[in-house]
């Protein structure tokens, strides 16, 4: 163990990492709650709303994921995470000064780069202070934290929003960011790589030319993908996302037009049930398959493809309700199934990796499922509903009954690397 402080309070430091995980969210996806009054106030058109909202954002966060896990696995992690934290959020304050799209679209990329090296660093955090046994109950209590975002944007966002106007409830945004990063200096101190691992001993380190650091990087890569659980988890990773990421964002499109409510309505309903219920399940989650690593360490992986496999019948379930109580549930159950394959797969892969390549083995499974859950899932799912059949609500529930064809194809490649984890 570590002679720090974070090695002694291992608990401290995770409330603090799952504040983080949830300022980050908060900050990324508070524009979505401001988005008409930025369109009317800057002449945005849809394209333009849609370019700032996500696009900007996730092209940035894939890229710089990369080297910023390269620097997480051979430098300071706190100080690092601290530093992204107030990178990121000067550049959501940012965002309420901007006075066109160029420069509102400037300050989210600013914030994708910061927000690229959170996950990374708190991963690998993560995993220098639990044992492996462990690692999936913890993983899942600071993945917790995108839900409980979701919750806070919904409804404390609305509500400053409404009382201080687009640009100040960025600027409000990005304060409690910049006081945790003076609590992560002051309170964590950097615990050593590899410390829960028997017999391991901290990696050397040394300065690398640019031209050494990119080798390094590939082989680290190409080390990941020789190992065949790893490239099964990350093929899961990409189609499993897929409907995730649509749940998200077309639950309240669909609810909209099923039950014929208003969107505050709609977001308040799906803000409740998913805040508070897909939260408990991703922890129960890892609760379940660290109880269940004492007889096999593929407990992670099979309870990520279980979780899959529940969510298209949950997801079912919740297409098929005609009350928006039982859709609330229902669809939130289906994306707390679903989403705890991340935190279950990550901790399985923190478990398998060395130390010194943890962060670059988790930065590349959020980028494969960013890519694809951000890249592809929403409009895929707009493009099948546009082509179905019957009227807009009937099509969208066919274009995501459809989406699931891909979650279960992520389940079948999960329960293939849980053969490889046994076999290794």
């Amino acid at each position: 163990m570590s002679g720090g402080k974070a090695a002694t309070r291992p608990h401290h430091v995770l409330a603090i990492l799952y504040l983080v995980c949830l300022v980050s969210y908060v900050d990324r996806q508070v524009i979505a709650l401001v988005a008409t009054d930025i369109q009317r106030d800057l002449g945005l058109a849809d394209w333009q709303l849609g370019f700032v909202s996500g696009t900007s954002f996730a092209l940035l966060y894939v890229f710089m994921g990369i080297p910023l896990s390269y620097l997480a696995d051979r430098r300071n992690r706190v100080r690092l995470l601290a530093g992204c934290l107030v990178a990121w959020s000067i550049m959501t304050a940012a965002c309420g000064a901007a006075g066109s799209f160029v420069q509102l679209s400037l300050a989210r990329v600013g914030v994708a780069i910061g927000e690229a090296g959170g996950y990374p660093a708190s991963l690998s955090l993560i995993g220098d202070l639990y044992p492996p046994e462990r690692r999936a109950t913890v993983t899942a209590i600071f993945f917790s934290a995108v839900p409980a975002g979701t919750l806070i944007s919904l409804y404390i966002g609305g509500i400053v929003a409404e009382a201080i106007g687009w640009r100040w409830t960025f600027v409000a945004a990005a304060a409690p960011g910049l006081l945790l990063a003076l609590v992560l200096v002051l309170a964590i101190r950097e615990p050593v790589r590899g410390a829960m691992e028997p017999g391991a001993t901290p990696p050397a380190t040394r300065a690398r030319s640019p031209a050494e650091a990119v080798g390094l990087l590939l082989a680290t890569f190409a080390r990941l993908f020789c190992d065949p659980f790893y490239r099964w988890v990350a093929f899961a990773a990409a189609l499993g996302s897929i409907e995730m990421f649509a749940i998200v964002i077309w639950a309240p499109t669909y609810a909209v037009r099923t039950f014929a409510l208003g969107k505050a309505e709609v977001g308040q309903g799906l803000g409740l049930a998913t805040g508070l219920i897909s939260a408990a399940v991703m922890i129960l989650t890892g609760r379940i398959a660290d109880m269940l690593s004492r007889r096999t360490m593929a407990a992670p992986i099979l309870m990520a493809a279980a979780g899959h496999g529940l969510c298209i019948m949950l997801l079912v379930a919740a297409l098929s309700s005609r009350s928006f109580t039982l859709f609330c549930i229902f669809a939130a159950l289906a994306y707390g199934a679903t989403s705890a394959s991340g935190p279950m797969t990550i901790a399985a892969t923190q478990s398998r990796v060395a130390p010194e390549t943890r962060a670059t083995a988790a930065a590349l499974l959020v980028m494969i499922s960013t890519l694809a859950g951000y890249g592809a899932g929403p409009p895929l799912i707009g493009a099948i509903s546009d082509v179905a059949t019957g009227e807009p609500a009937k099509r969208l529930r066919t274009a995501l009954l459809l989406g699931l064809i891909g979650t279960g194809l992520a389940a079948l490649l999960l329960l293939r690397a849980a053969r490889s984890a046994r076999q290794a």
